[in-house]
């Protein structure tokens, strides 16, 4: 984790302390400021999700801006190869991660997590999440899931990938609301809440690579998609 105070000029590190840490995901409240970012906690998602090249040590918390870094209640050794996906932080004391087997959440500030979700297989490695207001998407190496309100434990699930071929899908909200979601086969699609299916959103980027599906991120804005993988593409026309 390094941290700027000049828009990116310069930078300075925080955890070179810690050996062998890779970080999934960096976040703080929705509600944090540049005037109050000091007061609000900033969770770290540990590990290397995607690549797996180093594993995780579990949920950091900061309380002073991101100038020093403590182990919550969800801590790993190294040794145990466990992965952590991205965070979900709702206020100060909710938060919400996947793991490798579950997703896990707390509601003080990461003193305790409890299980907020099970899937059927094992071994899901849930990475990817997406939020819009209370609704949320997280994908896994096997599986897609919806809750309308993520901090309860009401999860559905949209896709079962049961031959588990590693379909990693990445998923992101548009402007419209909606979440669209892009598999390692390239086909953008976008979700129907109402009857939990997904349909083809546009055509498929030509020569698409995922490389496995370490390296996806998508953006959809308007007419405008941006989608990435070993040969990044964009599209002005949905």
């Amino acid at each position: 984790v390094g941290k700027s105070h000049d828009g990116g000029t310069t930078w300075s590190p925080k955890l070179d302390n810690v050996a062998g840490i890779g970080v999934t995901d960096i976040k703080t409240t929705p509600d944090a400021t540049f005037a109050n970012y000091t007061t609000k906690p900033i969770y770290v998602s540990t590990g290397d999700y995607d690549a797996s090249q180093v594993s995780s040590i579990g949920v950091l918390k900061s309380t002073d801006g991101g100038e020093n870094f403590a182990s919550t209640g969800l801590s790993y050794s190294e040794s145990e190869g466990k992965l952590l996906g991205q965070l979900i932080v709702k206020d100060d004391n909710t938060v919400i991660v996947g793991t490798s087997d579950d997703i896990k959440m707390t509601t003080d500030g990461g003193a305790t997590w409890t299980v907020n979700f099970t899937p059927s297989l094992t071994g899901n490695q849930f990475g990817r999440a997406a939020v819009t207001g209370t609704k949320a998407i997280y994908t896994s190496a096997y599986d897609v899931i919806y809750a309308s309100d993520y901090t309860s434990s009401n999860w559905v699930t949209v896709v079962s990938n049961q031959s588990q071929d590693q379909s990693k899908y990445t998923v992101t909200v548009g402007e419209d609301g909606k979440f669209y979601l892009q598999g390692m086969d390239g086909q953008i699609k976008v979700y129907d809440e109402a009857n939990n299916t997904l349909s083809n959103y546009g055509t498929t980027p030509p020569d698409y690579t995922p490389q496995g599906g370490f390296n996806q991120t998508l953006i959809v804005k308007n007419n405008i998609i941006l989608s990435g993988e070993v040969n990044a593409k964009s599209s002005s026309d949905n």
